[in-house]
């Protein structure tokens, strides 16, 4: 599930497929840093990781051509 809480727009929850195992963590991120790293890739298909909500975000595309790092921001 991808979230979005902003006080002045509002807020936005979409659920996402995925594959394979995976733990939920909560991860405070820029979307606009999100947004950018997903239309450089182009791909329907991306792959994201992140081992701990305080560690940097992965987004490699489909392909594995590209690699994007986002940094969390906090949540409180």
């Amino acid at each position: 599930v991808v979230s979005a809480d902003v006080r002045e727009v509002g807020d936005s929850l979409v659920e996402v497929g995925a594959d394979g195992p995976a733990e939920a963590i909560e991860v405070g991120l820029n979307p606009d840093y999100v947004v950018d790293a997903l239309r450089a890739m182009g791909h329907d298909m991306v792959e994201v990781a992140a081992k701990a909500a305080e560690d940097p975000v992965v987004f490699r595309d489909g392909d594995a051509a590209s690699l994007h790092v986002v940094l969390p921001i906090s949540l409180v």
